[in-house]
């Protein structure tokens, strides 16, 4: 069967998760935190900002969109 899991290498205060369906999943959260999922677990990213974040969508595998405060929007593509 399935079970939870702790991830204990995050430990920022995240707002939002998205996952595309081939296991590609990103968080976000205060002070720009984005964390991505890779084959080899939790990786932090660089957003580029400090603003805190507190959405984050994809259309499609590497088009991800993460919001956040004073109308930040970022953009993940993976080509």
């Amino acid at each position: 069967g399935y079970s939870w899991q702790p991830i204990t290498s995050v430990t920022d205060p995240l707002y939002a998760v998205w996952g595309s369906g081939n296991g590609q999943i990103f968080a976000v959260g205060d002070y720009g935190t984005i964390w991505g999922s890779t084959a080899d677990g939790w990786k932090k990213m660089n957003s580029g900002t400090s603003n805190w974040l507190f959405s984050v969508h994809g259309m499609a595998m590497g088009h991800v969109m993460a919001v956040g405060y004073k109308g930040t929007i970022l953009r993940y593509r993976c080509e």
